[in-house]
């Protein structure tokens, strides 16, 4: 893995927590990713992300990158995704989801949430590095972060 971060500013990266595994296992997919960022971790629930907004219009800086599971449609915490493009502090965030690219259905929801990338669900070990590079490669190109 090429060890040279791909900015020499933070990328402000927001992950929804779902579940504690998938959280634990993409907050280590950050970790070894090429993208050197500042990661705020807030529970995927209507509440959380409102008392975010609220921070951000309180002088937090939004993030740039939101990460997130994609979850199953209709379950707690999938439909929050949808909230996103209604929130104003978040809308601008690149959506970067979490599903089986495989799944016509994920890469259907994806594709409706407007996201940026759908990175393959890590399982196993080797699956962590490669999600680390998916998430590299769903950072390049993001507007140089202002405040």
């Amino acid at each position: 893995m090429d060890l040279a971060k791909i900015s020499e500013v933070p990328v402000r990266l927001l992950l929804l927590q779902g579940d504690l595994v998938s959280t634990l296992r993409l907050r280590l997919a950050i970790d070894l990713s090429a993208a050197w960022s500042a990661v705020r971790v807030v529970d995927k629930t209507v509440d959380a992300l409102r008392s975010l907004c609220d921070a951000i219009r309180g002088g937090l800086p939004p993030p740039q990158v939101i990460l997130s599971e994609l979850g199953e449609a209709g379950r707690a915490g999938a439909d929050v995704l949808g909230l996103l493009p209604g929130m104003p502090e978040l809308a601008p965030a690149a959506l970067v989801v979490v599903g089986d690219r495989a799944s016509s259905r994920d890469r259907s929801r994806a594709a409706s949430l407007g996201a940026r990338a759908l990175i393959d669900r890590p399982q196993r070990p080797d699956d962590v590095v490669r999600a680390g590079r998916d998430i590299t490669q769903a950072c390049r190109g993001l507007p140089a972060s202002g405040s």
